[in-house]
């Protein structure tokens, strides 16, 4: 089930995925999961400007 707060749908790979505003994190409308962390901030960067994507590991 898609969580209540995103933006999108985005395409990655032929998927549909959303930005879960809250959490911060792409989630996978197809795996009904969220995307690796790594691969998030690789779509933040693309979709939404590198000023967006933090910086380091996740806390």
């Amino acid at each position: 089930m898609k969580p209540k707060n995103t933006e999108g749908p985005f395409n990655f790979d032929g998927r549909e995925v959303y930005f879960d505003l809250e959490k911060s994190e792409f989630w996978d409308s197809k795996t009904d999961s969220y995307l690796d962390h790594e691969i998030g901030l690789v779509l933040i960067d693309l979709y939404f400007g590198h000023q967006k994507a933090p910086l380091g590991p996740k806390k």
